[in-house]
């Protein structure tokens, strides 16, 4: 650092003659001239130290993205390498795995260079070099803050999450049960013969129940029965539909027209000539046409 330059600039004595000549001044210093010449030296102090602070947030943005990724598989991972599916044996696999992707991760991201070893602290940032580099006079204190900040983080900051993040992911696979994801990273067992497949069915899709629409005419008429009954026949009534031999006499109503269908047709009062109590029951409009 030039620290005789600074000198001058505080004390208000000689200024070389570039810095001179840029102020247009070709004699000695003046107070004025001095003051401006430190203002544009703690602007300049200014800019670098925040042009910084923007690297260090980017440093530990990319440590925090790295760090979850790694968490995530590590925490997954390792219990698919020793098979462990459940319980004691499964929350100590998943935390372990979780912690130590989290340091890697956060470690490899943070210094932009691959680290798998989970015991040796990332590379910090020494930005008090930047003083000595750009040639400042001004922000010494500042500057080695944030390089004892990063020194911090690096360490202890970095071990914290990585404890934080082993104990979530050791919670979560201990309450979790047999559907969690840890479980079933577990149940690939990938150091035993035939992963390969059993990975596979972790992502095999399941067949889903045939869905039956209610727009067909067919089916339409079946349903229109079926709540015009169970909606307004009395409930002694509707409960003979459970024995087996109604049952069958009862799927084949509206479905198949070359059926017999003697239930319906004595329901419906078709063949008879007496009064059906439960016709009123399937023709809504009965009433006003037989005069009941």
């Amino acid at each position: 650092m030039n620290t005789l330059l600074g000198y001058s600039y505080q004390d208000g004595g000689e200024v070389p003659s570039s810095y001179q000549r840029s102020f247009g001044s070709s004699g000695g210093t003046s107070p004025t001239l001095a003051a401006l010449l430190r203002k544009r030296e703690k602007y300049r102090a200014q800019e670098e130290y925040e042009e910084a602070m923007r690297e260090e947030a980017k440093n530990r943005e990319k440590a925090s993205l790295f760090g979850g990724f790694g968490s995530l598989a590590g925490s997954l991972l390792l219990p698919a390498l020793t098979g462990a599916t459940g319980g004691l044996g499964l929350a100590l696999m998943a935390g372990l795995g979780g912690g130590l992707g989290k340091k890697m991760g956060a470690s490899s991201g943070y210094q932009g260079k691959l680290d798998l070893n989970p015991f040796n602290a990332a590379e910090s940032e020494d930005y008090s070099s930047v003083m000595e580099d750009e040639d400042l006079i001004y922000g010494k204190d500042a500057f080695e803050d944030m390089s004892k900040s990063s020194r911090d983080y690096t360490r202890s900051g970095m071990e914290q999450d990585a404890i934080v993040s082993g104990l979530t992911h050791a919670l979560s696979a201990g309450f979790g049960g047999d559907d969690s994801i840890y479980a079933k990273a577990g149940s690939t067992n990938l150091l035993k013969e035939g992963a390969g497949q059993r990975f596979k069915d972790l992502f095999k899709a399941q067949a889903m129940p045939k869905e039956i629409s209610r727009h067909t005419p067919e089916v339409a008429n079946k349903y229109a029965l079926q709540d015009h009954l169970t909606g307004k026949v009395p409930t002694s009534f509707v409960s003979s539909f459970g024995s087996p031999e109604m049952k069958n006499i009862y799927s084949g109503v509206g479905l198949d027209a070359g059926r017999p269908n003697t239930f319906a047709s004595s329901l419906m009062g078709y063949n008879q000539d007496i009064y059906n109590p439960y016709k009123k029951y399937l023709m809504p409009n009965s009433d006003s046409l037989l005069g009941f």
